[in-house]
């Protein structure tokens, strides 16, 4: 068997961390808790974060990559481009759902100053990242000439319209239970968006 390569103990530090932030929440979880939850001492901890802010930072980023990861997988193969974005739609309010208690535990858990910041900085990198899957999707649309040329503005302008009104409809979904009558807007939006790209 190979040794385990950096990426590999970062990887199963961090699920230990969400472990850990899930149960306890991240104010009260320590280095100690850490390296006891992952069989490390706390020195061999430092040599990949050397504070517990570091801890959740990387944290933070791991979920957001792979809620990236989670809704890529979704969209791809999906024909055609009407469908990929609803699909789009669909998998981020799934994926968000399942990340819902693990966040919902984490911002409860913090002071309010720390969990507003917190809550802004996971916002706009999500946003980032949904942001370059939905121009992913464009791209390979325009390559394969399903939808006219777009400038960067007209591509900045749609990502903002897919992505804010998925969250309006997010907001408007008790416990973002997914019953066919909330699936019909996000179709609609979806269509809608999907026709402004061809005319």
């Amino acid at each position: 068997m190979s040794p385990i390569s950096p990426q590999d103990d970062q990887a199963e530090i961090l699920q230990a961390v969400l472990r850990l932030y899930r149960q306890f929440g991240p104010d009260k979880v320590s280095m100690d808790d850490i390296a006891k939850a992952t069989g490390r001492s706390r020195t061999s901890l430092y040599y990949y974060y050397k504070t517990r802010d570091e801890v959740f930072h990387a944290a933070i980023d791991a979920i957001i990559q792979d809620i990236a990861k989670e809704i890529r997988k979704a969209v791809a193969g999906i024909h055609p481009l009407e469908e990929q974005v609803y699909t789009f739609c669909i998998a981020k309010l799934r994926i968000s759902r399942e990340w819902k208690l693990t966040l919902d535990t984490m911002w409860s858990s913090m002071a309010p100053t720390k969990n507003t910041k917190a809550f802004e900085g996971i916002h706009h990198k999500l946003v980032h990242e949904e942001g370059l899957i939905l121009k992913e999707i464009l791209s390979a649309a325009t390559a394969g000439k399903k939808i006219r040329d777009l400038s960067a503005e007209e591509i900045n302008h749609w990502v903002f319209i897919i992505t804010s009104g998925i969250r309006g409809i997010r907001n408007e979904i008790p416990d973002q239970n997914l019953t066919p009558s909330y699936k019909a807007p996000i179709r609609v939006l979806s269509e809608m968006a999907t026709k402004w790209l061809k005319s």
